[in-house]
């Protein structure tokens, strides 16, 4: 089982995109959550202290929690699946517009992973996490997919 947990953004242009993954992903359950307000520090602090409380109710145990981070580590396609295979359950926490605080969320987490050195927008991590996702799925049960 795969859980992913993402503050809630507008993304009408990806939607299609997404629910054709997540279609494909029936293992996959997707989460919204509503980022804090004030400053760009305010924001961080509380979308941190969200997944931190979130984290302590539902996932302290059986659960593999990776943390989406520009600071993480890189990975391959055949390593992600590894890895998603290695695990019974594993959960994703994405940012939002601001990021989050890895300081404060490092001690509840396992792995940090990012997607290259460039900088993205959330929302387009949330859709190249689903794809690799799918990707790992297919080497894992030796389905071809475009390379």
């Amino acid at each position: 089982m795969i859980h992913i947990h993402y503050f809630d953004t507008r993304e009408k242009e990806y939607a299609p995109l997404i629910a054709e993954y997540t279609k494909r992903l029936r293992s996959v359950t997707l989460f919204s959550h509503q980022s804090g307000k004030g400053t760009i520090d305010q924001i961080r602090h509380h979308d941190s202290n969200h997944y931190a409380a979130v984290i302590k109710k539902k996932y302290q145990t059986d659960w593999y929690r990776v943390l989406l981070d520009e600071r993480g580590k890189d990975c391959d396609s055949l390593w992600f699946a590894a890895m998603l295979s290695s695990q019974i359950n594993c959960v994703f926490f994405l940012g939002g517009t601001y990021g989050l605080d890895s300081s404060l969320l490092a001690p509840l987490i396992e792995y940090r992973l990012r997607f290259g050195a460039m900088t993205m927008h959330h929302i387009l991590i949330k859709l190249v996490l689903l794809e690799q996702i799918w990707r790992a799925d297919c080497i894992n049960h030796g389905r071809e997919y475009h390379r």
